[in-house]
């Protein structure tokens, strides 16, 4: 793969990932995030043991979703510093960039889908 290439691979990559983080609402996930944070702060949150319970478990499954999301984008910014990297002499595997970009992309496309309010 050459420069050229990898270039409009990365102009395609950068719209998948815009599209899949508004697909699964990656801001309203972040304020949802942020809400049940906020719960488990307010008094009396482990009084409902069950309750307790049930919003950490959803904190956790937010964060973590959340945080596949932020790799996949750091991954992105760090792609998009490839073609002046290569162009100031540095030795790219073009190639293996995007298969573990790719696959990286696949997995969280997957995680989310398969992890869905109905799959839950």
């Amino acid at each position: 793969m050459d420069l050229q290439t990898f270039k409009y691979w990365l102009k395609d990559f950068t719209e998948k990932v815009e599209d899949l983080t508004k697909t699964f609402s990656y801001d309203s996930r972040l304020k949802h995030l942020k809400n049940l944070e906020e719960k488990t702060l307010k008094e009396g949150f482990w009084d409902d043991k069950d309750n307790a319970q049930s919003v950490i478990q959803e904190l956790n499954l937010e964060k973590a979703s959340l945080q596949e999301f932020d790799t996949l984008k750091d991954q992105l910014e760090l792609l998009k510093e490839i073609p002046e990297l290569f162009e100031l002499g540095e030795d790219i595997d073009f190639e293996k960039e995007v298969s573990v970009s790719e696959k990286k992309f696949e997995q969280l496309e997957t995680h989310l889908f398969l992890s869905g309010d109905y799959d839950r």
